[in-house]
């Protein structure tokens, strides 16, 4: 069985640990972690081959706005991790719309991360006939402080008021004089 296992990372500490556990049992599934374009510290010292910093700006995913990564945690992800892909912003945003409006999963940027590369199409080559697991974790959701960008916080709002203006019409009887 071919499997992968997706996970958002900011300093490293939870993907060490899920690539430290399942890579022991079969150390054939895939672990690929999830950044940030804006702040991706992780994955620049990965590709790097060193620690290093990388932070452009603020970032929606603010629970990983790690810019430089521990020594003990990157040398687990060097080692252990398969690959390293990085997500927009947009593609963040898109994804925490996704996951409220069909699986009913309010999360943080940070928790997003994971569905937001499956989403975008950067995973494609990876899944094609290989189970999946999206790592969805974060409970820090704070809708103001996490939209800073007022386009980003319009645009969630508004699919948001269209998905739950569509549950309510599909719920409620119109009563009809």
């Amino acid at each position: 069985m071919w499997i992968n296992v997706i996970v958002p990372i900011g300093g490293g500490g939870l993907i060490a640990g899920i690539a430290t556990a399942i890579k022991s049992i079969n150390p054939t599934i895939k672990i690929i972690g999830v950044q940030s374009q804006n702040v991706h510290g992780m994955a620049a010292s990965y590709y790097a081959g060193e620690i290093t910093n990388h932070r452009t700006c603020t970032t929606l995913a603010d629970g990983c706005d790690v810019a430089r990564p521990g020594s003990l945690t990157f040398e687990i992800v060097r080692e252990l991790v398969d690959d390293i892909v990085l997500v927009t912003e947009d593609e963040i945003r898109d994804s925490m719309i996704a996951l409220i409006q069909r699986n009913k999963v309010v999360t943080e940027g940070a928790g997003a991360l994971a569905s937001a590369a499956l989403l975008s199409g950067k995973l494609d080559h990876y899944i094609q006939g290989r189970k999946t697991v999206s790592i969805i974790s974060g409970g820090q959701y704070r809708p103001v402080a996490c939209f800073r960008n007022y386009r980003i916080r319009w645009r969630l709002i508004n699919s948001s008021l269209v998905y739950f203006r569509q549950l309510l019409d599909a719920r409620l009887p119109v009563i009809q004089k």
